[in-house]
């Protein structure tokens, strides 16, 4: 649901408005601000800048996926993985 809101929706209507870098910039930024709250504890609910930065990093991944080749699954395959190696990894 991720890839499909941020890269179907967000980022191809962002291109139309304001050009393939840009768009990609500010899909993957809008990307790594949703995921402000992960990897926290109960006690400890702060804003957490460094999951947002690699959220957004990978974010710029997927989005540079799903724009090569202008399919879903394309940017959906990247983040599984990522997502799965980073859960098999850490």
């Amino acid at each position: 649901p991720e890839e499909l809101f941020f890269r179907a929706w967000v980022q191809n209507l962002l291109e139309r408005r304001v050009g393939r870098t840009a768009a990609l910039v500010i899909a993957s930024m809008l990307f790594g601000l949703s995921h402000f709250n992960e990897r926290l504890s109960a006690s400890a609910m702060r804003f957490n800048w460094r999951y947002v930065l690699l959220a957004t990093i990978a974010g710029i991944f997927y989005g540079r996926a799903w724009r090569e080749h202008r399919r879903v699954p394309a940017s959906t395959i990247t983040h599984t993985c990522v997502d799965w190696l980073w859960s098999w990894w850490f």
